[in-house]
């Protein structure tokens, strides 16, 4: 399991020996933590670079990371088969719904309880936040049986009927990763990868009539690894994204594919299928003279609460003459995932994150000198969450590239933890017209491998259902100790768009709390938080604890520690954000002849869109500089059946659903 496992390079994060060394030339950050404006460009270029030389000092190195709480409150959930392809930070493993106290949390099956095999899937369920869960649901089998392929890298989201409040009326959506050849299992000279498996379960929760029953499906590509971001655009619309992979010649391509499942209320079931193919130019390597795939990580994808805009993001090495350099590569659609325009954050030539990246606090044997350390951002981890006007929020880790034999086509460079590692926080105003980076703090956390279990930072990302308050988490370690680093805790960090950045937010979880002080790896969150209170948040968030090797089962944690809310002060806090005080469809079952009224808190403009049970776009109508909108509309030569329209204003949306006989 490796957070950034879509790598080309095969044995990239190899097991390293670490000296404990701590090395001069210590950074000093204070430049860069500036308060963020989400209205102004921070960390601007003109500011110069701030070294020292010295010793970096345990009281230097703690400055501005306290804020600790003992003694987080946990549960434990269901048991994992092992920890190889369990989880990775790209992908969603627990689930929530707007206005519902409902969490479900996906994971592999532990055949060492149940029987069967690893690559089966189960789901935890909960009704109340997380309080309580009902552990290990397979529905039968419903979760991948025995003849399908083996699931890797599971995730779910919930499909919840419009205006539903019964949990034994919401199903669950869910896909994972096929690793299994046709026969015998996992034999061959190829690798096993190459399958696609999905599948809809309904009635998940044991009060329910019939609880866990459902429907799967798989089938084999051949043509993609796995795929990550588990996402929900229009109502019935899913969406993920993964990179393209020839499974013969064991290499990743120069393109992702976008997977899109349509939820068919005739079928009860979600039904997926390649929905495009996103190209675009990056660096191939080449091992023994020989082509080895291309240089691109793993892709993350989100959308915004109401689902009209959505991200995806990915690093990449561009085609380019050497000196190499990676860059954030991204898509964007403001049309519900219909349709994708790219685009790319220069993050190569930011000097404030190259600044960060020089400082080296100890190092290892393989690197040969301390002089080829130089400030090339490399991003490792990734996540990213959307606001309510569309524009993304991303939490990224970057580490600092090796200038020696492996700087060249052959890697993307290499992943010391020795090298001087930082995590930020980065975003942009304008749909990614310009982007704004804001340093949070430097990051110790081990980033190697033992087997294929990777450690690494992690970073998860979450938003409200209104989409202006956002969290993320990852793992790290409070001393640049190599026995610390591998033993890391988890830390978050919380703000509103709306206010400045108050970087005190940083919080350490574990690292005072003896029961799970550097016990925490591979935390996933959810991509929506829960609203506990007008403005008090809860982000549902899991971690793996392995219990002997990476082979063995795993446990599975989820955090229901009181103390784990997050409040934001903001006073400008709506339930939609939105432009729109109500909109009004009548008559509503129609004939297809119907008005679409607005009442509007100010003047803007208007775009109202109608949208087919698929996500297709049937209807559109616009107009500008108004303050009050009333509309007829006639859709009498489109077939019966339900559709969605969506009226977007200069500063929110709103939708509903209408009935044509």
């Amino acid at each position: 399991m490796k957070n950034f496992s879509v790598l080309v390079a095969t044995t990239l994060l190899g097991g390293m020996v670490i000296a404990q060394n701590p090395r001069i030339k210590s950074y000093n950050h204070a430049n860069q933590i500036a308060k963020h404006n989400p209205y102004e460009r921070v960390l601007s270029e003109d500011k110069p670079s701030n070294f020292r030389n010295g010793p970096v000092t345990q009281t230097e190195f703690m400055n501005n990371h306290a804020n600790k709480t003992s003694a987080i409150n946990v549960i434990q959930l269901g048991m994992s088969g092992n920890a190889y392809t369990n989880v990775a930070s790209e992908v969603n493993l627990l689930s929530t719904v707007p206005g519902r106290n409902w969490v479900t949390f996906i994971h592999r099956h532990n055949q060492q309880d149940f029987g069967g095999h690893n690559g089966q899937m189960r789901v935890d369920v909960s009704d109340d936040g997380g309080q309580t869960w009902v552990l290990d649901n397979d529905g039968n089998d419903a979760f991948n049986p025995n003849s399908t392929p083996y699931g890797r890298i599971p995730q779910a989201t919930i499909y919840n009927p419009d205006g539903n409040t019964d949990i034994c009326n919401a199903k669950l959506i869910w896909v994972a990763a096929g690793h299994k050849t046709p026969n015998p299992a996992n034999t061959g000279p190829n690798p096993a990868w190459g399958h696609f498996v999905y599948g809809t379960a309904h009635e998940i929760y044991p009060n329910c009539t019939d609880p866990y029953n459902g429907s799967y499906n798989s089938w084999q590509t051949g043509e993609f690894l796995y795929t990550t971001g588990l996402s929900k655009s229009a109502p019935d619309q899913y969406w993920s994204v993964g990179v393209k992979y020839n499974r013969d010649a064991r290499q990743v391509q120069d393109k992702l594919y976008l997977m899109r499942g349509d939820y068919i209320p005739a079928n009860n079931a979600a039904a997926w299928y390649i929905y495009d193919s996103l190209t675009f130019n990056p660096l191939q390597s080449t091992s023994n003279g020989q082509p080895a795939g291309y240089q691109i990580g793993t892709p993350n994808m989100a959308f915004s609460p109401n689902g009209q805009y959505g991200w995806i993001i990915v690093s990449g090495m561009p085609n380019q003459p050497a000196p190499y350099k990676h860059q954030l590569y991204y898509w964007k659609s403001n049309d519900f995932g219909l349709t994708w325009t790219p685009g790319m954050i220069d993050i190569a030539n930011n000097q404030q994150l190259i600044d960060s990246l020089t400082t080296i606090f100890y190092t290892d044997t393989t690197m040969t000198t301390l002089d080829t350390v130089i400030g090339k951002p490399f991003p490792i981890d990734y996540d990213l969450a959307v606001d309510w006007r569309g524009n993304p929020h991303i939490v990224c880790t970057f580490f600092n590239m090796y200038k020696g034999a492996l700087y060249s086509t052959d890697s993307l460079g290499y992943l010391s933890p020795g090298l001087a590692k930082s995590i930020w926080d980065i975003t942009t105003t304008d749909f990614g017209g310009s982007w704004n980076f804001t340093y949070l703090r430097e990051l110790n956390t081990y980033r190697g491998s033992s087997g294929d279990l990777g450690w690494s930072a992690g970073c998860q990302a979450a938003t409200n259902y209104s989409g202006d308050a956002f969290v993320y988490a990852w793992v790290d370690d409070t001393s640049a100790n190599s026995s610390d680093a591998m033993l890391p805790d988890l830390w978050t960090f919380h703000y509103d768009m709306h206010s400045a950045i108050n970087l005190s937010n940083i919080k350490d979880w574990t690292s005072d709390d003896p029961s799970w002080n550097g016990k925490i790896i591979l935390p996933t969150m959810a991509p929506f938080l829960l609203q506990t209170g007008p403005q008090t948040y809860e982000a549902p968030t899991a971690f793996c604890k392995i219990l002997t090797d990476a082979a063995s089962p795993v446990e599975n944690w989820f955090i229901k520690d009181p103390n784990y809310k997050f409040t934001f002060s903001t006073t400008t806090y709506r339930a939609a954000e939105s432009d729109i005080l109500s909109m009004n469809v009548y008559p509503n079952p129609s004939n297809g002849n119907f008005q679409v009224a607005l009442d509007l808190k100010g003047t803007g403009n208007v775009d109202i869109r109608i949208y087919d049970v698929i996500g297709k776009e049937v209807y559109q109508v616009s107009e500008n500089g108004v303050s009050s909108f009333v509309k007829d509309i006639n859709i009498g030569n489109l077939p019966a059946g339900v559709y969605v329209v969506k009226a977007q204003t200069t500063q929110g949306a709103v939708e509903t659903k209408i009935v044509k006989q």
